[in-house]
């Protein structure tokens, strides 16, 4: 049987990369391989999907020396850990990179050991070739989509009632458009960290008659023949359609093929008004995915290729090397930065612990950050401990919400409590790199998971500074006050004794 090991960086969430890890995988399985699971990072929600097939995990963190057959590798740190520092080998390696701007999806050191390069789109592969990859190494592998999607749907007649939104980054002009859609009578569902957090799947997407998304989602409902609009943080083309699929695959369904923004009226009005020619469009859908997105047929054409072909020597360019660095580090640049993190302390009965946390990294900008702990496989808790950050900081608590199993919401601003030296309405700051929150009061079982948003608008010495001009401000304020007090007390008093004196001087 032959063994393959697949990599990437993290595996926790329903995200691009992740997907595309797992998908790949279950190909291989079917294709009778041995599947190894390369990673540093293992986490549900998306773990649990691993464990549905019995997949063995190689941490990479602790990994041994091995052989294989194939290493399929996501991002260089994953395959330069590999073929640098453990010693794994192998007889034929793919690197694919998923992303043309992502610093983490840069081609490895290794790269004289890769006999195949995959490039999600052309503007990924432009990129490539621009860093001083050979073309010739370099094949399109477009975030293809598994069999199980080519489902008979594109005979359906669709009618305008129901609408998914698939996204981790929904922009605003899209979230205002929810009232106006209700007002028109159709009923919309999201379906990511701001809505239901989930693995998209066939059966999820046929329940609706349009979806509004970007990336391999799009891929989903062309493959399914479902009417799909393409928009989301970079704006979008909107309708996808024949006369403009080519240009929008180009940019892997990013919506970056345009620099088309449009208000929330804008999109409602287009979304309605040209949804009838849409459905124009359904049997193409499934034809383009077909020959253009389907898994299988990509992978054995792939496989084929890579084992019939003796070892390549690419004319790389003379500065690849200096261009990967480059790139890598400004990934690691930005490690540096997300070494912070947020902390959640579990306790099962058995008191608080660090074996029995969950971080999450903390970006180093003053923008709302979500954390999303997942709390599923943990069904007795008896008490959490939230830390913000693992250094000084001043934050702004947006929400801080346990979402149950029956989906019931519980905001847990009102029953904490900190280590703060100062807080005020939803502002804290804490001049300790252990900053605490606990909670009072809270039944913490039968939960889902916790979702906090926050916004860190001082770190580190930038927090101990505004720590002490606050305390500073808070001190001075506190003396003016007692002034105020000393003063109006003084008046009463003077005034007391006035009165006392004109009443001895009576008698």
């Amino acid at each position: 049987m032959k063994k393959i090991l697949l990599t990437n960086h993290f595996l926790r969430e329903f995200s691009g990369s992740e997907i595309a890890t797992l998908d790949i995988a279950k190909e291989f399985l079917a294709k009778g391989y041995l599947v190894s699971i390369g990673t540093f990072i293992l986490s549900n929600p998306l773990k649990s999907e691993f464990d549905k097939f019995k997949m063995r995990i190689v941490d990479l963190n602790t990994a041994s020396p091995e052989h294989f057959d194939l290493i399929w590798s996501h991002h260089f740190t994953t395959l330069d850990t590999c073929l640098i520092d453990i010693g794994i080998t192998a007889d034929k390696i793919i690197f694919s990179s998923l992303s043309p701007y992502e610093s983490l999806e840069s081609p490895p050191l290794s790269t004289e050991q890769v006999d195949l390069f995959l490039a999600n789109s052309i503007e990924t592969k432009d990129t490539l070739i621009d860093m001083g990859i050979d073309s010739a190494a370099i094949e399109i592998f477009p975030n293809p989509v598994s069999d199980d999607f080519f489902t008979p749907t594109a005979n359906r007649d669709f009618t305008l009632q129901k609408i998914a939104i698939v996204s981790n980054h929904i922009p605003i002009e899209v979230k205002n458009t929810l009232p106006l859609l209700h007002n028109n009578g159709i009923e919309v569902k999201i379906f990511g960290i701001e809505g239901e957090f989930k693995l998209i799947t066939p059966d999820i997407l046929k329940e609706f008659d349009a979806v509004i998304t970007i990336g391999r989602t799009v891929q989903y409902c062309l493959a399914m023949g479902i009417p799909v609009y393409c928009y989301d943080r970079f704006g979008g083309p909107g309708w996808i359609t024949n006369s403009n699929i080519q240009n929008a695959s180009e940019y892997n369904f990013s919506g970056r093929c345009t620099n088309r923004r449009l208000s929330s009226d804008e999109i409602v009005n287009e979304i309605i008004h040209s949804f009838s020619d849409i459905q124009l469009e359904k049997d193409f859908y499934q034809k383009f995915a077909l020959e253009n997105y389907s898994l299988s047929r990509l992978v054995n054409i792939f496989l084929t290729n890579i084992s019939t072909s003796v070892t390549n020597i690419y004319s790389h360019k003379r500065d690849l090397y200096k261009n990967i660095l480059k790139r890598q580090r400004l990934y690691l640049n930005n490690k540096l930065k997300i070494d912070l993190f947020s902390q959640l302390f579990l306790d099962n009965g058995n008191g608080l612990s660090e074996e029995n946390s969950i971080k999450l990294p903390v970006a180093q900008n003053t923008d709302i950050q979500e954390f999303i702990f997942d709390l599923s496989d943990r069904p007795i808790l008896t008490n959490l401990r939230f830390d913000p950050l693992n250094d000084s900081c001043v934050i702004e608590i947006e929400s801080l919400k346990l979402i149950k199993n029956d989906g019931a919401e519980i905001e847990l601003c009102e029953q904490l409590t900190s280590n703060a030296i100062i807080h005020h309405c939803n502002s804290y700051f804490f001049d300790t790199i252990d900053s605490i929150c606990y909670f009072s009061s809270v039944d913490f079982k039968n939960t889902q998971r916790l979702i906090a948003r926050i916004r860190y608008t001082h770190i580190g010495r930038d927090a101990l500074t505004a720590c002490i001009d606050q305390t500073k401000t808070e001190r001075n304020q506190t003396k003016g006050k007692l002034k105020l007090v000393y003063s109006i007390k003084r008046q009463k008093i003077t005034e007391q004794l006035r009165k006392i004196q004109q009443i001895l001087k009576g008698d």
